[in-house]
């Protein structure tokens, strides 16, 4: 089921500023996945939500209340990825406008928003625009803790923090450590609730994770704009299929090794950015109806190989590229 098909989700559930009543799921069978899907919808994002293969699925999830943000878990054990989309048409049927942070306390999670994206191992955070288009993915056995904060109490405090979305902040800095600490216990603290201290600690945690962000961008302002020409020549650059790593390095006038750890810093590598903007980039021609035909789509993001596009395709998406052809 797509969630974004019931455009009546957002008003059942929440409350009149669009946020979330308390609650908590447990679901072991497989047959009631769109249940829980719906349940996180209510709760969190109203998103396309994909399982990319048949195995058994279980999950556990939480949401709570404290001050001005929301927490909660999301733990899901099965084989394979679960794959969360929100596109144009679930943000229309869906008010919600919240930074969500994440932080990995099991398994191996990536994201996608913008021009960016992120893999994510236990101890890592990251943080995403809920008002933006974004791609989330949670590989095998994972466990999540989950914060959502209206947007205007983070960009106050942090101007220009969309340009920082869907960036890995490494777990081995004092700063994420320090934000992951307060997190755990304030989720531990949450289900009892109703308590002015834990509110005023909520709106303290407001604080700490924009200070987590800070604390881990400090870092050189000229290895920002390189990174950021880097990508700039790789996406004009996508139709070329024999695009190398060499080659951005060279016309940037560095070595492969500084390109590598720029990339590295984000929690990935230059030739792996450059197959998620490829793919990207096709399934917005798909889609958008810019490209008929799959070679079309195919071909003008660089790839050579129809049959690796196509396998490449649904890993990333969990439906083949012909599906979403314009009729």
């Amino acid at each position: 089921m797509d969630a974004h098909a019931d455009s009546g989700i957002q008003a059942d559930g929440l409350h009149a500023d669009g946020l979330h009543a308390d609650g908590a799921i447990s679901v072991r069978d497989t047959d009631r996945f769109d249940y829980w899907h719906d349940w996180i919808c209510r709760h969190y994002s109203v998103t396309d939500c994909r399982r990319l293969n048949d195995e058994s699925f279980e999950s556990r999830a939480s949401n709570w209340r404290c001050g001005p943000l929301a927490l909660g878990e999301v733990e899901l054990s099965g084989h394979g990825a679960m794959r969360w989309t929100r596109r144009p048409d679930e943000i229309r049927c869906d008010p919600r406008d919240h930074y969500q942070f994440l932080l990995v306390l099991h398994g191996r999670v990536t994201i996608a928003q913008e021009d960016r994206a992120a893999a994510l191992q236990p101890g890592d955070l990251m943080y995403y625009h809920q008002g933006r288009p974004f791609d989330l993915a949670a590989h095998g056995d994972t466990r999540s803790l989950l914060v959502s904060v209206p947007w205007p109490a983070v960009y106050e405090r942090l101007p220009g923090a969309d340009r920082l979305t869907a960036c890995r902040l490494s777990g081995g800095t004092p700063y994420v450590r320090l934000a992951a600490a307060v997190l755990r216990e304030l989720l531990a603290a949450a289900p009892a609730g109703g308590s002015a201290a834990l509110d005023r600690i909520g709106t303290s945690a407001v604080d700490i994770l924009v200070a987590a962000i800070e604390g881990d961008r400090q870092r050189d302002a000229g290895e920002d704009d390189i990174l950021a020409r880097a990508k700039r020549y790789m996406r004009e650059n996508l139709h070329d299929p024999d695009l190398h790593v060499e080659d951005v390095a060279a016309a940037l006038g560095m070595s492969r090794r500084t390109l590598n750890r720029l990339f590295v810093a984000e929690g990935t590598t230059p030739m792996r950015w450059l197959w998620q903007q490829r793919l990207s980039a096709s399934y917005r021609a798909l889609s958008e109806g810019r490209a008929r035909q799959v070679t079309e789509a195919a071909f003008g993001a660089g790839f050579s190989d129809l049959s690796h596009f196509s396998r490449a395709f649904r890993q990333a998406f969990g439906r083949a590229p012909s599906s979403l052809k314009r009729r």
